[in-house]
């Protein structure tokens, strides 16, 4: 069994930047990652991470260098690093463990394709409630999500504008299915998300 190190991030912690040297995986348990790739002079978000997901297992397992995107905690997110090393080691040494990292990723490919057909097809309003539960997964109902975004960094995930995401967020709020306080956005009500995401 590869050795593990405990690990912890708060919000706005950097596990790793783009072009940073790959130096294993982190295996997550709680807690939300949010990852964005440098195009121009903005960061552009490409996906998210939780609990039970593998962060970095694709730069390593393709054997790369350094990291292609970077990964921040938008909240306070635990779980465990293991460098490359003992990785590779311990999937050579346990062929069941190279197949539930498989379905590991299948998983978040699976949400990613998701994520595609959704901002395909759906309007604004049903994409931005579908990316917020996709955020909940299954936090506790007497712990209201909060995360912090950016107008712009939102718009360019959920395909749209700035001005459209904040008349969407605007909405939102007056129905209370969210409250908004600056850029921190908190869901308050995950079933009238749930009502506008169908």
């Amino acid at each position: 069994m590869a050795s593990l190190a405990c690990m912890e991030r708060h919000e706005g912690d950097y596990f790793f930047k783009e072009s940073d040297t790959v130096l294993g995986i982190y295996c997550i348990t709680s807690g939300i990652i949010k990852l964005t790739r440098r195009s121009g002079v903005h960061d552009h978000i490409v996906g998210f991470l939780k609990g039970g997901d593998i962060l970095g297992i694709d730069a390593v397992m393709m054997q790369s260098a350094h990291h292609t995107v970077s990964a921040m905690a938008m909240n306070s997110t635990r779980g465990y690093f293991i460098n490359r090393d003992n990785f590779l080691k311990a999937t050579t040494a346990d062929p069941m463990l190279n197949i539930r990292l498989m379905q590991s990723v299948c998983e978040q490919i699976n949400r990613l394709e998701e994520h595609i057909t959704v901002m395909a097809n759906k309007p604004l309003p049903q994409r931005l409630a579908q990316i917020f539960l996709m955020l909940l997964g299954d936090t506790p109902k007497e712990t209201p999500l909060e995360v912090s975004f950016q107008d712009t960094e939102l718009a360019n995930y959920a395909r749209s504008s700035g001005p459209m995401i904040k008349k969407i967020l605007q909405d939102f709020s007056r129905k209370d299915i969210i409250s908004l306080h600056g850029n921190i956005i908190r869901m308050t009500n995950p079933e009238l998300l749930r009502q506008v995401a169908v």
